[in-house]
């Protein structure tokens, strides 16, 4: 836990955080805290796509599509989107969010690690809880999007994304699903994906109570 929190966790959300710096010093002029939180979402996809590539091209291959595009992109997106909200908001006034910027900061941090700690190494006695992975996931996501709820209302739009969302991660999962069952034994294929089910359903339980939005126009 150690390790992949001050190893893993922290070096990532550091070189994530410090990537956000650069488009951080141009919001402090005319930006907004919504700004700052798309803003950092895509540091977090873009860094996101490029671990992806990497383990796509290294020795896990294509077993690792379903599981990292349900999961880590999910992670580093609310991970970095926290880190540049909060950075965003001690720049605008050091004394009021300092403090709250190193806890997100921290936060952070520890659920990253928490989050890589089940997914790869077994716990003393109770072995692997690689499926109980997603719950740091989940975590992430309820203040992730209590903070984007307060600073974009979902009310008044003529398409549902909550909608657009659940349809599309669903269908995402199913193709992958089917994929990997052309390839693998079934009961191999559910264990290949089922941690990546698991994470996808509980983030998919905080969108429709988080956003509390309809499914439908």
């Amino acid at each position: 836990l150690l390790y992949y929190c001050l190893s893993v966790g922290l070096r990532e959300e550091g070189w994530k955080l410090l990537c956000f710096l650069p488009l951080l010093t141009v919001l402090r002029g005319n930006g907004r805290e919504l700004d700052a939180m798309l803003l950092a979402a895509g540091v977090g996809l873009g860094f996101a796509v490029e671990e992806n590539v990497l383990y796509f091209s290294g020795f896990l291959g294509e077993t690792a599509a379903a599981s990292r595009f349900l999961t880590a992109n999910l992670l580093h997106i609310t991970a970095t989107s926290l880190c540049g909200l909060y950075a965003y908001r001690f720049t605008r006034n050091p004394s009021k969010w300092g403090a709250d910027f190193a806890m997100a900061f921290g936060g952070v941090v520890v659920l990253h690690g928490v989050y890589d700690t089940l997914l790869m190494a077994p716990v003393p006695v109770l072995g692997s809880l690689d499926y109980f992975a997603g719950t740091a996931l989940a975590v992430l996501a309820i203040f992730f999007f209590q903070e984007l709820r307060r600073l974009r209302p979902m009310s008044g739009r003529s398409l549902s994304v909550t909608a657009l969302y659940v349809w599309g991660l669903t269908i995402i999962f199913v193709t992958e699903f089917l994929l990997l069952c052309a390839q693998w034994p079934f009961q191999d294929a559910i264990q290949l994906a089922g941690q990546s089910a698991l994470a996808s359903v509980l983030f998919m339980l905080v969108v429709l109570h988080e956003l509390q939005e309809p499914l439908t126009d």
